[in-house]
């Protein structure tokens, strides 16, 4: 049984799509994504973390990836840098958080933290 959090399901769809492909356009076809969904106990925040083993975010980018029309990808124009803008204020409407880091072993990490779907009653909105 897995718990709800308080973002819908078409949210939730379009928060791992656009977390799973940052790293799969980084890593170029090798490497490694791992997402993991933890429950700490049975009212508190479900975390959500996405790792990969890429390359990382530089340094001076990491406070601006969450900003619309950033993208840390070099050259290529088909990229807008709007996917994670989308995921923070679907994080934000439904009351979570979120950050990122570089991993110590290489590549980056988003943490998220979604507060659960009230057991009764309540709405997506």
């Amino acid at each position: 049984d897995s718990p709800g959090v308080a973002a819908g399901p078409g949210d939730m769809r379009q928060l791992l799509i656009n977390l799973l492909l940052n790293p799969i356009d980084a890593l170029g076809g090798g490497g490694r994504v791992v997402v993991a969904v933890e429950t700490p106990d049975d009212s508190g925040p479900v975390r959500f973390t996405v790792s990969d083993n890429g390359p990382g975010i530089s340094l001076g980018r990491l406070e601006d990836v969450f900003l619309p029309f950033v993208s840390t990808k070099n050259g290529e124009s088909h990229h807008q840098g709007l996917g994670l803008s989308i995921v923070y204020g679907i994080v934000d409407r439904a009351g979570g958080s979120i950050s990122v880091e570089n991993s110590p072993e290489g590549g980056c990490r988003f943490s998220l933290l979604l507060p659960r779907w009230p057991k009764e009653g309540g709405s997506y909105d």
